[in-house]
């Protein structure tokens, strides 16, 4: 694995980005990064886009929270 430490200790930021080819000459990019405090609580963070010749781009965002108790 990998990550970026926090200044203050408490947590690792994981940053990711991505591209892959589908059918119909698609393409879709995703950016993103997931960020850790502890083995209670993590944010994810996501952004994605989706284009072909045959169509108009899409968007998407997305934000997953997880904490365990």
């Amino acid at each position: 694995g990998y990550g970026f430490r926090m200044q203050n200790g408490a947590g690792v930021m994981t940053p990711h980005a991505g591209f892959g080819l589908g059918e119909d000459d698609e393409r879709r990019w995703r950016l993103g990064g997931r960020l850790e405090l502890g083995q209670t609580f993590g944010l994810r963070l996501e952004a994605d886009r989706r284009d072909s010749p045959a169509d108009r781009p899409d968007h998407g965002i997305a934000l997953h929270l997880d904490a365990r108790w």
